[in-house]
């Protein structure tokens, strides 16, 4: 309750409202920008519900497994989390002491062939199309579909303001236990990790309303000439279906290998290298030597009871200042780029009052129209391929993202995966991959010659132009 800073009465009104709410807790500032993004459409796909699909072979007992479904939801409070939307604070959100299990079992068993294949799809593109409704708990909803007696799909789908990267291979990681030792057998979550994780998260909050936050607010947003967004084109209400198409690049193991030396070598993390390659990809689309773009970087306190078990939203959003100059070097670009996210990250200013209300004309803008996320230890697909007597064939994660042009990077020792998401409305399928190509080429000259210049903006025709939106001037 501290944590909101709600008057007694205002209390008093949400638990007679809520009465089965256990906590009113702050959202955090990554759980505002989704929130808002969700809110943009009412009807349609959400571009934040995020699916995951478990291929499952074996003799599974389902029972077992909606037991253990239940059980995830009991041990977490972060899944158990709604919204209250209309507070005179901004959003808010109750946590409620218990919730039904949202559970559908579809037996498509017997079917044969392309029908069964068919259904199959159409089910799971039908799940990812349901809303939820963040004002009422659950956020998250389970799907067994049989298709033969020892082969199911599991479909475990979640408003993305529940759970950050982390939380994905944790989630798997403690379904799977349930599953096979039952919740009798497993470890208890310490109750107070959750509130714990939120008043860091708050902490960093509230540095945005302090003095800290207007430093950085002239530091980082305004400037001495001003810049503004990464993308030339604005966030615009689109209406209807705002679900992003993908482009995957895959980079060997002796590509990354390289690109790793490089970075060590110069004093360098791989992501910062990513980071710079994305910069200068944005520099040659957009003609401009400075701007800014969104990141997401993890943001639950390490040190914190229960942090590495916890599941829940501690993903935190920073702004990255871009400023390129024709004779920099490459190293001195990502040197400079390394320097300014260790000053960013102690301020933790994603700037988002200034941004949603400056003018685009006067240099302002949202900052939200590009966007990237680099993993080093990501969700593993490959990782934890039994579930008790069952094997996992695979994993298909599928998400949305709200960002005209986002960048998810993820390491690992087959290499570096490279998933550029675009909206349709801004970018189409040669656009991506242009820009895509560009990122390699980008990634390639960091590895190659990181003391070569950065060079003058590209006028070769290689910037991409994105597709007109619905409020483009005419």
């Amino acid at each position: 309750m501290p944590l909101t800073h709600l008057e007694q009465h205002e209390i008093e009104e949400i638990e007679t409202a809520h009465p089965h709410a256990a906590a009113i807790l702050p959202v955090t500032p990554l759980q505002r920008e989704q929130l808002r993004h969700t809110l943009r459409t009412r009807h349609g796909a959400d571009v934040c519900t995020l699916q995951m699909a478990y291929d499952l072979e074996g003799a599974l007992d389902a029972d077992a497994l909606r037991t253990a479904c239940r059980s995830l939801l009991e041990r977490h409070p972060a899944l158990r989390a709604s919204f209250l939307l209309d507070h005179r604070a901004g959003p808010l959100q109750t946590i409620a002491r218990e919730a039904d299990l949202p559970w559908r079992f579809n037996d498509l068993s017997g079917m044969l062939g392309e029908d069964q294949q068919v259904w199959c799809t159409q089910l799971l593109e039908a799940d990812r199309a349901r809303r939820f409704d963040v004002t009422r708990p659950p956020l998250m909803r389970f799907t067994l579909v049989r298709l033969a007696p020892d082969h199911h799909v599991l479909l475990v789908s979640a408003h993305q303001a529940l759970l950050d990267e982390r939380s994905l291979t944790l989630l798997r990681a403690e379904l799977f236990r349930l599953y096979e030792a039952g919740p009798e057998q497993s470890p208890s979550v310490p109750g107070a990790a959750f509130p714990e994780q939120l008043t860091h998260l708050a902490r960093l909050h509230r540095q945005e309303h302090g003095v800290v936050g207007e430093v950085s607010r002239d530091k980082w947003t305004r400037g001495p000439e001003g810049f503004g967004p990464a993308s030339s084109a604005l966030v615009a209400d689109v209406g209807g279906r705002l679900l992003p198409e993908s482009h995957t690049t895959e980079l060997g193991e002796e590509r990354t290998d390289a690109l790793r030396k490089t970075a060590r070598h110069h004093g360098l993390t791989l992501g910062i290298v990513v980071r710079t390659a994305w910069g200068l990809v944005l520099r040659a689309h957009t003609g401009r030597d400075e701007f800014v773009f969104g990141a997401t970087v993890p943001g639950r306190a390490s040190d914190a009871p229960g942090a590495a078990s916890l599941i829940g939203p501690f993903a935190h959003l920073v702004p990255v200042r871009f400023r390129a100059a024709a004779e920099d070097t490459l190293v001195d670009l990502a040197a400079r780029l390394r320097d300014e996210d260790a000053v960013v990250r102690s301020l933790r200013r994603p700037d988002r009052e200034n941004r949603e209300n400056s003018d685009p004309a006067a240099g302002g803008g949202d900052l939200s129209d590009a966007h990237m996320a680099f993993h080093d230890a990501p969700f593993d697909p490959t990782a934890l391929r039994r579930m008790g007597g069952v094997d996992v064939r695979g994993v298909d994660v599928r998400g949305g993202t709200h960002y005209p042009l986002s960048l998810d990077a993820r390491a690992s020792g087959a290499g570096l995966t490279l998933r550029l998401d675009h909206r349709t409305d801004r970018y189409d399928s040669i656009q991506a991959r242009a820009l895509a190509g560009r990122l390699v080429r980008e990634l390639e000259r960091l590895a190659a010659t990181p003391d070569a210049a950065v060079g003058p903006v590209p006028h070769d025709g290689a910037r991409v132009r994105p597709v007109p939106g619905p409020n483009a001037a005419r």
